[in-house]
């Protein structure tokens, strides 16, 4: 994985595209990327960043600066970078607030947290559906599983108050 380069506690952030991307479409993405790697910087120090797409949907960028912090200019800049190539190539990049989860047949959704409370009360999702967590901030979360996981085991169950269960 492209990322096992990056320390553990290299910053990530996570962009969602509004659909399952092409690999075409993808390639072009990571191949623009590519070039803005090369010349990021943050207050004049090299930014080592790598990108890769994590089901066909979920934009991950991970850097960091050697012995230092990015700064918010460096972000700042990814992120100008980041935000007209979905326009450019014909997509969106979908809100951070969607809540996005696998139906029963694996696919992935993504709703309103309002529609997504109604789903947990109506109990249409479960503790064991799996959900995203784009909120993660480090390279060591994502390779540690802390991006998909069972509701029961994310934020999600808090936020949403998943229904307690008793094991028996």
């Amino acid at each position: 994985m492209i990322f096992n380069a990056l320390p553990p506690d290299a910053k990530i952030w996570i962009y969602i595209a509004d659909r399952n991307l092409t690999p075409t479409l993808q390639e072009t993405v990571l191949q623009t990327l590519g070039s803005f790697f090369k010349t990021w910087k943050s207050h004049g120090r090299v930014v080592h960043g790598a990108a890769r797409f994590w089901e066909n949907r979920f934009l991950c960028v991970g850097a960091y600066v050697e012995q230092g912090e990015i700064s918010g200019c460096g972000i700042d800049a990814s992120v100008h970078e980041i935000a007209p190539i979905a326009q450019s190539l014909g997509f969106a990049w979908d809100s951070p607030l969607m809540v996005l989860f696998r139906d029963a047949q694996s696919n992935i959704q993504a709703v309103p947290r309002a529609a997504f409370r109604k789903m947990v009360q109506e109990q249409k999702v479960g503790p064991e559906t799996i959900v995203f967590n784009p909120g993660i901030t480090t390279v060591g979360e994502l390779l540690g599983g802390g991006f998909e996981l069972p509701l029961k085991d994310s934020w999600h169950a808090r936020i949403f108050r998943l229904p307690a269960t008793v094991d028996g």
